[in-house]
């Protein structure tokens, strides 16, 4: 079944000259339906509503009692159709709208990237600071003498030679 788009129905009285393309009346009670061309007119239907195809522009006349309403559908709307916020998930709350969530969700998804980049930084600093304090350790301390060095090692002993009488 197809949505009514009230918008798009214009109410008037007895006449009005149509374009080319789809015609569509609907009225509030019986009447005969006349498509005039120039000077010539004829009955193209009768009852409540009234639908037909022409390719070029009619004269369009709605005979009927006194107190019938007439409407015809008129593709050019009068009130242009809403548009930008889209009400999509029902889970949402009712004063949520499509934009509003979808901003949320940018906010939320800027959020936990900042978050992100935050515990980097801070990942980095210590890695910063653990190699700035092993430099400074390596540079305050003077190098050991390593014990093979042949200042560090006292000078041998001459031999014992046997000594024979």
């Amino acid at each position: 079944m197809m949505k009514f788009d009230f918008s798009s129905w214009v109410e008037f009285d007895g006449q009005i000259e149509i374009t080319s393309g789809l015609v569509q009346v609907l009225c509030t009670g019986p009447a005969s339906f006349f498509i005039g061309v120039e000077d010539s007119e004829t009955l193209a239907g009768s009852g409540s509503s009234f639908r037909a195809r022409v390719s070029f522009p009619v004269m369009l006349r709605v005979a009927c009692l006194k107190g019938v309403r007439s409407f015809y559908f008129n593709p050019v709307r009068l009130i242009s159709r809403p548009f930008g916020e889209v009400f999509t998930n029902l889970d949402q709350r009712p004063v949520e709208s499509g934009t509003v969530a979808e901003i949320r969700k940018t906010l939320r998804l800027f959020e936990i990237k900042q978050a992100h980049l935050r515990r980097e930084i801070s990942i980095e600093r210590m890695a910063l600071q653990q190699s700035r304090k092993r430099h400074a350790a390596s540079v305050a301390v003077p190098p050991a003498v390593p014990p093979s060095s042949p200042s560090a090692v006292p000078p041998e002993a001459p031999a014992a030679v046997p000594v024979t009488v």
